[in-house]
């Protein structure tokens, strides 16, 4: 079998288009799994952990299916599907969310699954899935969390809808889509999300997610109350500096200092 590498916008490894039926899908990954699991299965046979067979792997130079470096979840569900049987546990999964190195807003795979928001210190604030996002995390995170309403269903939004980048929902005038504008590139800049890929079928998906939020410290789901939570306080050299290289004019610069002054208002 041939591994190779692909795009954001396009699967990697084996590829799997979009318009496949889920038995094709099925089959294609049992083909990949085919390739990967006897390997897999020798390293564990030798003691390995789960951890150190990821390794191994990415040592090697075999991507995942989407052309990524291995972790252990991945490595569990291929030798599980070797031997008849899948599970997803919530306590791996949450690990995972946490260990795994965080992807940038704009390199998320168009996949479904869990996943977990980081703020722009990195602290994780949100775990949530794709539901039935067109797009998968792409664009449940990329578009809708970061550039949705400022409702408390659009995370990023709602997080950062403060000072320079303070926007009244629905307010359609030019200052507030300039702040919007910059909102936007600040958080596709400064913050970023990890994510486990589940395999369909989603049925389970809902209780997958309550069980890892069940598990996750009081911290990581900040963002997740029935209610709307408070956005954040404006990180002001981040957002200077953002400005900067958005190469605001002066009469931009004042524009967005008067929705800072319209937030306190609020």
């Amino acid at each position: 079998m041939n591994f190779h590498a692909g795009t954001r916008d396009g699967p990697r490894g084996v590829k799997v288009g979009p318009n496949l039926g889920r038995a094709a899908k099925t089959a294609k990954a049992s083909e990949f799994a085919s390739h990967v699991t006897p390997i897999a299965r020798e390293l564990q046979a030798g003691g390995a952990s789960l951890r150190a067979i990821a390794a191994v792997l990415t040592s090697r130079g075999i991507p995942t299916p989407r052309g990524g470096a291995w972790s252990a979840v991945q490595v569990k569900r291929i030798i599980e599907r070797s031997e008849g049987k899948q599970t997803l546990n919530a306590a791996d999964i949450l690990n995972e969310l946490i260990t795994r190195g965080p992807s940038r807003l704009d390199a998320l795979p168009h996949d479904h699954g869990i996943y977990a928001l980081h703020d722009h210190a990195g602290n994780i604030r949100y775990i949530g899935i794709t539901k039935g996002d067109k797009y998968g995390f792409y664009g449940r995170i990329y578009s809708r969390h970061v550039s949705g309403s400022e409702g408390r269903s659009h995370k990023f939004s709602h997080a950062y809808n403060t000072g320079r980048m303070w926007r009244a929902k629905r307010d359609s005038s030019p200052d507030a889509g300039l702040a919007k504008h910059l909102r936007t590139a600040f958080v596709r800049r400064h913050c970023r999300a990890s994510y486990v890929i589940v395999p369909p079928p989603w049925g389970d998906l809902s209780q997958l997610e309550v069980a890892v939020q069940a598990l996750a410290p009081e911290g990581m789901f900040a963002w997740g109350s029935r209610r709307a939570f408070d956005p954040l306080s404006e990180p002001n050299e981040l957002v200077d500096a953002v400005i900067d290289d958005l190469h605001f004019t002066s009469a931009q610069r004042d524009a967005v200092e008067r929705q800072a002054a319209l937030s306190l208002m609020r």
